[in-house]
């Protein structure tokens, strides 16, 4: 029988690894900036940056993560055909259609590994977003860092992300209530481009509740602190050339 309890993971599914393995070989390596110590279990918000950046995020984190992505990619082919096909690649990354064909057909039949192998806990815009919480809940009590990325790309990615989604907040506060865990929340901003990863310092749950800010307040926190690490990251970058 298949064992689906959550449990501490200290690798990723074998599919994901020959993945990361293939990758790295022409992804350079690139600057990696921590500002602090990054706690064990923590919810880690990032840049998307378009396609590239879980991709890099995965690649070079120290660290394993569980991300957060759209339920449709953890369904079936045909929903994970269409939600790549008229979503990501026709709405999101502006594609045309011949090139979105060809990518959704592609990646809709590697993803399934892919998103098992990196244990992906989907996320609903309804009521099932409940799920979405209790998952995230059980694998911060597992001790996983749990990855979201908040950017609101309804109409496509920008480099620097303009509004914050608040649903890791609500995640957060709900796990914060539920169990007492502060949830530490460490924001990360990736630039491929440069070749730099900057890993911001922590922040807890607990604090910005006893600031009195509500979800979209804390939402917004970080928004401006993914902003500050940009400019690090531009920056150091000016630094090197």
């Amino acid at each position: 029988m298949k064992d689906n309890k959550i449990r501490k993971y200290d690798k990723y599914g074998w599919f994901v690894r020959f993945a990361c393995s293939i990758l790295r070989l022409w992804t350079p390596k690139p600057q990696l900036i921590i500002e602090g110590e990054i706690p064990s279990n923590s919810i880690i918000i990032a840049n998307h940056a378009g396609a590239a950046g879980p991709i890099y995020i995965t690649l070079f984190f120290p660290g394993i993560l569980v991300p957060w992505s759209a339920y449709q990619m953890s369904g079936n082919y045909k929903e994970r055909w269409n939600y790549l096909y008229y979503v990501f690649y026709r709405q999101k990354k502006k594609y045309g259609k011949l090139a979105s064909l060809f990518l959704a057909t592609i990646f809709g039949l590697v993803s399934k590994l892919l998103y098992d192998g990196m244990r992906v806990i989907p996320t609903y815009p309804d009521p099932r977003f409940r799920k979405t919480i209790k998952l995230t809940s059980e694998h911060l009590d597992a001790g996983n860092h749990v990855l979201v990325f908040p950017e609101d790309s309804s109409d496509g990615y920008v480099e620097v992300a303009e509004k914050y989604m608040a649903g890791f907040a609500v995640s957060a506060i709900s796990h914060f209530k539920r169990t007492g865990y502060v949830v530490p929340i460490t924001p990360v901003f990736a630039d491929r481009k440069s070749k730099i990863l900057v890993i911001g310092k922590s922040t807890t749950i607990k604090e910005l509740l006893d600031k009195n800010m509500d979800r979209n307040r804390i939402a917004h926190f970080f928004l401006d602190r993914t902003a500050e690490l940009a400019i690090i990251a531009q920056k150091e970058n000016l630094e090197i050339t």
